[in-house]
């Protein structure tokens, strides 16, 4: 009977020490309350989330003759594909280092030393629709470029929702233990558990890491990983502000056009360097949930933006709802000079680096 304690609690011992050299440590999630401006943006959690205002009827304007005219700052191969951009540096006023890695994904060295990371999706999107888009023929080619550096350890990784092309998972799980994660409210139930310092940040609600202030916004848009039944619309969607001194950076993340920006102006002030989505943008389903272009310089000029820096194309992005790689470029270039615009546009090749 004694031999038969024993060996029971040294197996027991064992077990648990097997289950914890084995087991991922759990996430930490902290839940952050926004101030609403109007009754509209009050959450309640564990219901499907829906945009502040609904679609427009009509958009401000939209590109009629003309929108796509060349370029002589944009090389192509072909007409509006392959292409290299051949852009005059615009003066560096902040210090920050900003590299656009492809499609919605930038790396950001701020003037203090934090490396944040935005939308990090390296290659192509996680299973299942990995699979589904080789066999549909929409497989997201491989950039020549490094686009994430594994041997750097980021202050805080942001996302703006939980879209295939904006979180991947692989992308995610390279990252150590204790990295901070800021994500919309509802998203921490898609992360991995490693050991994670996860943030979940209603609308308006803001947050201090080191010198950075940091607001979650509101976009129109929607979100999911799976069929709408099962958890669409069940997390948040939206942009980010990043603010150090006299500098705020507005990250749009996935959105269609609405009043929401005059809002976002009201509360924050202009913003100075603004990375706003440019694609995926033909026909009223995909231009309700994604700007157009035009768009996007009409909701640059709402938001004050000094710098505009457009993302969403390019030659490793995904055609969805775009003519060619660089179309979109092309159209905003276009828009841009039959409006008179007086927004700074920046246009990078992705894997650029600037400085602003």
């Amino acid at each position: 009977m004694k031999q038969s304690l024993q060996f029971t609690f040294v197996a027991a011992l064992c077990s648990a020490a097997w289950a914890g050299a084995y087991s991922s440590p759990v996430n930490t999630v902290t839940q952050y309350q926004g101030q609403p401006v109007n009754a509209q943006q009050i959450l309640v959690a564990g219901e499907r989330f829906r945009n502040v205002y609904a679609s427009p009827k009509q958009f401000p304007i939209t590109c009629s003759e003309d929108c796509y005219a060349p370029d002589p700052r944009v090389k192509c191969e072909r007409h509006a594909e392959n292409c290299q951009v051949q852009w005059s540096a615009l003066p560096a006023k902040f210090g920050w280092q900003l590299q656009w890695v492809g499609h919605a994904s930038f790396r950001l060295l701020t003037a203090d030393g934090d490396l944040l990371l935005l939308d990090p999706v390296s290659n192509g999107f996680d299973w299942p629709i990995n699979w589904l888009g080789a066999i549909v023929g929409s497989r997201r080619s491989a950039p020549s470029h490094r686009r994430l550096a594994q041997d750097e350890v980021p202050s805080a990784v942001f996302y703006s929702h939980a879209h295939y092309d904006h979180y991947n998972r692989a992308d995610l799980k390279k990252l150590p233990p204790q990295t901070r994660l800021f994500v919309p409210m509802g998203m921490a139930e898609y992360l991995p558990q490693q050991g994670y310092q996860v943030h979940e940040m209603a609308w308006y609600s803001q947050h201090r890491v080191d010198k950075l202030s940091l607001h979650f916004v509101p976009a129109h848009h929607f979100t999911g990983r799976n069929m709408y039944e099962i958890d669409g619309d069940k997390s948040l969607w939206g942009g980010w502000i990043i603010e150090s001194g006299e500098h705020k950076l507005f990250f749009a993340g996935d959105t269609g056009y609405s009043p929401i920006f005059q809002d976002i102006r009201k509360k924050y002030g202009a913003m100075s360097t603004c990375l706003l989505p440019i694609g995926s943008y033909h026909g009223d389903n995909y231009r309700n949930a994604h700007l157009a272009p035009e768009d996007a310089l009409k909701v640059a000029q709402e938001l004050g933006c000094e710098r505009m820096i457009p993302w969403g194309y390019g030659n490793h992005s995904w055609l969805m709802g775009d003519k060619s790689s660089h179309s979109a470029l092309l159209r905003l270039l276009s828009m841009h000079r039959q409006l008179k615009s007086a927004i700074q546009v920046q246009v990078l090749n992705e894997g650029e680096i600037v400085w602003f």
